[in-house]
């Protein structure tokens, strides 16, 4: 069984030679880039999976208004009560005809910090664009583990209940990032990545430019 821990200073990665020739060590590099660099999720995932065309977002419910609990403003560094955005959508590769589901992303977003206008205001509003796709800023990556099958899923408090999987979607990996610009939070992204993004990987892509980046992390 994959069993490796969330780093709390991602500057500090040990890094591994990366062992892309089975299930579990892409499963665990994978958890490695999420910790180790500081890019968003989207640029991470569509390197790992060599995606030219990039990803596209598909919304599983309409974006809702959510008051921050204790657990989430302490992430956001907001007050327990600030009205953010819920937002719950898949990832697919843009293009794909079939709309396989290559991961699952809920984020809670604070508008006012995101600070988009004009065309980029427009695709966040629409909802077919990642966020980090539109949004510059850092990663900080809170945690990220592998997911198990048959063993119960770990409860996050610091996140609104994810919704059920649909019965193709297997998730293998799970992490909890903020998003920040100028030292504030403006999201919290909680991502499940689904088997076909493991079982796709472009090694070649991860390789020659995601290893080398990790590299120069540590």
């Amino acid at each position: 069984m994959t069993s490796f821990t969330a780093y709390a200073h991602p500057e500090r990665v040990t890094v591994p030679s990366p062992d892309l020739d089975n299930h579990d060590g892409r499963v665990e590099y994978l958890g490695d880039l999420l910790c180790g660099l500081r890019f968003h999720f989207t640029f991470v995932f569509t390197s790992w999976l060599g995606l030219g065309g990039g990803l596209a977002r598909v919304a599983r419910v309409p974006d809702t208004t959510h008051l921050l609990s204790e657990h989430e403003a302490r992430l956001m560094r907001l007050p327990a009560g600030t009205e953010v955005l819920l937002r719950r959508g898949w990832l697919v590769a843009r293009g794909d005809r079939y709309g396989r589901h290559l991961a699952a992303v809920d984020s809670l977003v604070h508008p006012g910090r995101l600070g988009l206008a004009g065309s980029e205001l427009e695709a966040f509003t629409a909802g077919h664009t990642p966020l980090g796709a539109l949004a510059a800023g850092a990663r900080h990556t809170q945690y990220v583990f592998p997911v198990v099958p048959g063993e119960p899923e770990y409860d996050d408090l610091s996140m609104p209940p994810a919704l059920p999987d649909e019965d193709d979607d297997v998730p293998v990996l799970r992490s909890l990032a903020t998003l920040e610009r100028r030292g504030k939070p403006f999201a919290v992204a909680a991502e499940r990545v689904y088997k076909p993004a493991i079982d796709h990987a472009n090694v070649a892509v991860v390789r020659n430019l995601l290893a080398p980046l990790l590299d120069g992390v540590a």
